[in-house]
């Protein structure tokens, strides 16, 4: 809850750094506890078969901290991550009924500067909610002996 309410706070400073009206595909999130922590959305190699044509890509300074997750089906606010390795990689294909989740299925609560969570899931195009909020993280990563304490991340830039 910290961490979220630190997004609440830090959204006014993404609106001046130039990422107000950033596309999905182009945005660059930091984790509200641990700006080493960066979320970014990569085009999938295939999307057939899937919600959305990226998928998202959770890095830090530490190699083994990194994770790629695709969308898959949700419900109203709720829309389903699912973990799977490089998606970018010629030859990847979506398996929402199995395959490899190394991290497992997630939530993605996108919400904009004023907190209203959004309805579908991002696509490479569609403006980039200000605050991405990941509830489960940080036990899908406890799992693996992994350190990520933030589920919750705030634009801070737009890649060109």
């Amino acid at each position: 809850m910290a961490a979220f309410l630190l997004a609440m706070a830090l959204g006014a400073s993404a609106a001046s750094t130039g990422a107000a009206g950033c596309d999905m595909l182009h945005a660059v999130y930091r984790a509200a506890d641990d700006p080493h922590f960066t979320l970014t959305a990569a085009r999938l190699a295939s999307h057939s078969g899937v919600v959305s044509d990226i998928g998202l890509h959770l890095q830090s300074k530490n190699p083994e901290d990194e994770s790629w997750w695709y969308f898959d089906q949700g419900s109203g606010h709720w829309i389903s991550l699912i973990s799977t390795l490089d998606p970018t990689v010629t030859g990847w294909v979506a398996e929402p009924d199995g395959g490899t989740r190394v991290h497992g299925a997630l939530t993605f609560i996108g919400m904009n500067v004023k907190g209203d969570i959004l309805e579908d899931s991002p696509q490479s195009k569609t403006l980039a909610p200000y605050y991405v909020i990941i509830p489960q993280l940080s036990e899908a990563y406890r799992k693996h002996q992994k350190q990520h304490s933030a589920g919750a991340f705030v634009l801070s830039g737009c890649r060109r």
